[in-house]
This record gives structure tokens, C-alpha cells and sequence, in this order.
């Protein structure tokens, strides 16, 4: 579990790209359909062909939507509460030379965010999902997370095993189960974080549970596999250790943060740094080759307006962007793909965020990218039983393996659009996130 280096690309269609979650086999042949909506994940001038239908943007298509809307309309945030986002750089370090870190042993933790943003996560990372990471096959962050300084004193495996409950059952979507998680697992990856508002979360809960008055983040059913309590803490949580259970929404497309970093915790306690990412770059400390991309990605995440184009982008200091674009020549593109452009928050007019949803074969996918007949789509909100149904393997608690599917399958559309409070120092008028400007508000 975790890599000695990248992963290498699977056969077939390659690796997914920037804002999927990796992917299996390619798919089958076929005519080509139309190319995907909304603004360009590549920039205004990515290829795809015409712009297929879209049957609905003018409202939420169901009641699952309608919460998806309203969690995305209260978490919008203003990049301009940022303070000075202190730069890591490779560098000497005991025992040797090493990246820099925030998230480690001894280390004080990041201490340029504000309140609103400065709590720190821990992802526990599926059997390969580090080397997925690395690779660039994941780009983006969903599933079960956990304050930080509430998982810190659990060291091993054994003991994150326990407190979190990590011996539940993966459906392989061929009427099979695997464990999830070894209870005597020899290593452990986690991905540590911070810069994630808590309203991209919600808090996961069974349909027996009565959720607090007037709480601050969603409440929402979930039908996960025990020992999972759905009581908004771990099955390991007690009275004087308390350990929170957040779920983040994968329709939100939260992109890995700046200055994340991947450990390996290991059976006697020691903990190794694998990589540390760079949303200046696009890439990890680890990453070492250019992969192949499949497909037209479709606009999901935070978007930068800049000379009247939207672009993805990703903020990397209380000043600056980086926004991404479509490479006009292969050469040059970067390892994930696209060319990083930094730019002041003045040259910004709007920062808009963008997730693009459909039903396939009757279950809620998110819509990923598009080669000729076939779309990669990502299973989200369904009930495990319905995945498994179509397919669909599991990697963890509400999560899935991406597939390609055909496209002429994929229908009823709708493109969710939330606006964010500009950062300061941009060239926009003034946001009010009380009136963030949904599409299907206006």
C-alpha cells in the first residue's frame, strides 16, 4: 500500500486526468457525441465538438440537489480572508535533505490561515490511492475526514483501524466484498490537509439518528457499512476523546489543497512523508512523469473569470491564483496536463464554482470528462446496493471507482453554478455571499 514511486498509467484509455478519480478499463468503441458543456476545464478554447443539450439548468432536479445547493450557497468564501500563505521549499532537515513539512511530527501545522479555514483534516487513503494521487489520477477530495489534532495521538494502523472503524466491507461490484482495511495492516497512508471551509462538509448520519438543533453543517442519511455509527463521531469516539466525522461532497469538486501532504503511518508508530502538492505546479514532490490524458474534461470546481474567460483555479497566496488552460502543443503542457498560469487577484472578475451532474442507468453520476462515445463518471449520493448493482467498485465509504460509460446514456444534465466572494485586490464589483448568484436563483 502507497508508492515506492508513480503509479503507471492503466491500459486502454490511460489515466483520467485532472479532477477525476483515476479510472479502470478503457472503454468500448462508437460514434462520437457532442462535446461536453459549460465552461472549458481547459480554458475557453478547449476542443470537444459542439455542446450537448442541457435538460436542466434552471433548477435542482430533486431533493438531494436542492441540499447540494444549499450547502454550496452557505460555504461560499472569500479568498481575500487569507493571510500570508507561507511557501514550502525542499530543504536540510534532520537525518538528511528533505521536503519541508506542516502536517508531521513536531511540526506546528500551517499558521497563515485564518479561523474560518486553519482546521486540519486527515484522509485515511485506500489500498492505491496514494500512488493515484501521485499520479495525478485524483485530483480532487471526497469521503470521510477527521480533524486532525482529534486523530493525532492514533499513530498505527491498528489504532486508526479501531477508533475509526475501518473493518467494514467493500463491495468489488461483481456480488463480492473485501475488507477494507486490515485491522494488522503493516502501513497506513493519510492525506493531511487544511484551507477546507467547513462549508464544503456535511456530517454523515444513519436515518435513526436525530441530528442537533440549529447546527452549523448538514446533517445528512447515509446508508455506509458497519461498525460506522452515523452519529456524527467515529466508532472510536469517547467522552474525553472525542473524534468528529465529516463527509466531504464530492458534487462539490473540492481540489486537492495547496501544500497538502501524503504519510505513511507504520506498525511501530513511525510516520514517513511521501509527498507534499503544489497547486502551483500541479504536482506532487513524488510526481515524476507527464501522464496521458483521455478525454475533454468538463468544468467541475472553483473557476477564475480573467479577460472575460472562466478557467480552473486554485488560490496559492493572500494575492494570487493559478489558473489553468488547455496547452495550444503537448510540449507545452505540465505533468497534469495543463499550463499553470499565476495570476494577481486584480486581473480576477468573478470566481465561480461549477460540478455537472446526470443520471446514468437511473443512478446520480457527476459528469467527469468525454471521448467520443463514452464519458467517465463518478457514482455520487447513491445507495450502495444501486452502485454495486451497475458495477461500480468501492473504495470506501461513499466512494467509488470511476468508469467510462456510454455517453449516449448519460442524460438529464444539470450544470450546479455558485458564485464565490471575489479575493481582495480583484478588478470585480464586491460580493455579497448572502446573494451568491445561482443560476437557478435568478
Amino acid at each position: 500500500m502507497g508508492p515506492n514511486g508513480p503509479a503507471t498509467a492503466s491500459t486502454g484509455r490511460g489515466v483520467a486526468g485532472p479532477g477525476s478519480q483515476g479510472t479502470t478499463t478503457g472503454p468500448s468503441a462508437g460514434g462520437a457525441p457532442p462535446g461536453p458543456t459549460g465552461p472549458a476545464a481547459g480554458g475557453p478554447a478547449a476542443s470537444g465538438g459542439s455542446r450537448p443539450e442541457v435538460t436542466d439548468t434552471a433548477q435542482p432536479r430533486d431533493e438531494h440537489e436542492t441540499l447540494i445547493v444549499g450547502v454550496l450557497m452557505a460555504g461560499v468564501l472569500g479568498a481575500g480572508m487569507w493571510q500570508e500563505l507561507g511557501q514550502v521549499a525542499p530543504g536540510p532537515r534532520e537525518g538528511g535533505v528533505g521536503w519541508a513539512t506542516s502536517f508531521g511530527p513536531g511540526d506546528e501545522g500551517p499558521t497563515w490561515l485564518p479561523a474560518g479555514l486553519a482546521t486540519t483534516y486527515q484522509k485515511v487513503l485506500a489500498a492505491g490511492e496514494a500512488e493515484r494521487l501521485i499520479a495525478l489520477q485524483e485530483t480532487t477530495l471526497r469521503g470521510l475526514v477527521y480533524p486532525l489534532e482529534q486523530v493525532r495521538r492514533l499513530t498505527t494502523p491498528g489504532e486508526l483501524h479501531e477508533a475509526l472503524g475501518l473493518g467494514f466491507a467493500l463491495r468489488d461490484g461483481a456480488g463480492g466484498t473485501t475488507l477494507a482495511w486490515p485491522a494488522d495492516a503493516p502501513t497506513l497512508d493519510v492525506l493531511r490537509f487544511a484551507g477546507l471551509s467547513v462549508h464544503d462538509l456535511i456530517v454523515p448520519r444513519d436515518d435513526d439518528v436525530m441530528p442537533p438543533t440549529r447546527a452549523d453543517i448538514p446533517w445528512v442519511v447515509r446508508s455506509y457499512a458497519r461498525p460506522w455509527t452515523g452519529t456524527g463521531e467515529a466508532p472510536g469516539s469517547t467522552d474525553d476523546a472525542i473524534i468528529e466525522e465529516f463527509e466531504i461532497l464530492a458534487e462539490a469538486a473540492v481540489a486537492i489543497p495547496h501544500l497538502s501532504e501524503i504519510w505513511r503511518l507504520s506498525a511501530d508508530g513511525t510516520a514517513e512523508h511521501l509527498a507534499t502538492y503544489s497547486a502551483r505546479l500541479g504536482v506532487w514532490t513524488a510526481t515524476s512523469a507527464r501522464i496521458e490524458m483521455s478525454g475533454t474534461p468538463l468544468a467541475h470546481g472553483l473557476h477564475a473569470t480573467v479577460d472575460g474567460r472562466s478557467y480552473p483555479a486554485a488560490i496559492v497566496s493572500p494575492t494570487e491564483h493559478v489558473i489553468c488552460r488547455t496547452a495550444a502543443h503537448p510540449s507545452e503542457a505540465g505533468p497534469d496536463g495543463a499550463v499553470r498560469t499565476v495570476v494577481a487577484n486584480h486581473a480576477i472578475t468573478a470566481l465561480t464554482g461549477y460540478a455537472t451532474l446526470a443520471l446514468w442507468q437511473g443512478l446520480r453520476v457527476r459528469l467527469l470528462r468525454v471521448e467520443g462515445a463514452e464519458a467517465l463518471v463518478d457514482c455520487v449520493g447513491a445507495e450502495p446496493t444501486a452502485a454495486e448493482a451497475l458495477g461500480f467498485r468501492q473504495l470506501g465509504q461513499g466512494e467509488w471507482e470511476c468508469r467510462w460509460v456510454p455517453y449516449a446514456e448519460v442524460v438529464g444534465q444539470v450544470q450546479l453554478e455558485w458564485s464565490y466572494p471575489l479575493p481582495t485586490g480583484s478588478s470585480g464589483p464586491a460580493a455579497d455571499p448572502a446573494l451568491a448568484d445561482l443560476a437557478w436563483v435568478r
